[in-house]
């Protein structure tokens, strides 16, 4: 048995055994998934980040719990007809049940570190980026979608530095 194979059975793979192909960037549909919290958790912004081309996806939460992450997940990846071939997530527990899409859809997902921001820095970031027009002091109550989008397209067409 190799050493991917016996992951095989859990709900998502370690980030040390994503393939280097796709750490390296050399392929479309690889993307991060992650939370930007509103001040006093008073909404939360789903963001998706393709590797490669740095674009990304927002949708507005209204709450994190799994299951409402996955319906909004689902709703934005059909909208947007976003290809995936991988998934890279943190350890929030919002994320605990993406595995059921992710089999569904066969998509290969990977859990990062816990405490290791170094190893999302896609995700990271943007939501950086996202955060100079919402600081964490922001309440997300009033937050809509067409805000959100509108954010996005100005993000998205900004040229990314790469090494």
């Amino acid at each position: 048995m190799n050493s991917l194979e016996k992951w095989a059975n859990l709900n998502s793979i370690p980030i040390s055994f994503r393939p280097k192909w796709i750490n390296n960037r050399s392929e479309f549909d690889h993307y991060e998934i992650n939370l930007i919290v509103g001040e006093k958790n008073s909404g939360y912004i789903l963001t998706l980040v393709e590797r490669l081309t740095r674009k990304a996806f927002a949708i507005k939460l209204e709450n994190r719990t799994m299951k409402h992450t996955n319906e909004k997940f689902l709703k934005l990846i059909n909208k947007e007809n976003i290809m995936l071939k991988s998934i890279a997530k943190d350890n929030g527990m919002e994320f605990n049940l993406l595995h059921e899409i992710t089999n569904k859809i066969n998509v290969k997902l990977y859990t990062f570190n816990t405490y290791a921001s170094c190893e999302r820095g896609t995700n990271e970031n943007f939501n950086g980026l996202m955060r100079r027009e919402y600081p964490k002091s922001t309440n997300f109550s009033n937050l809509n979608d067409d805000k959100i989008n509108s954010l996005l397209s100005k993000i998205n067409k900004m040229p990314w530095i790469t090494a």
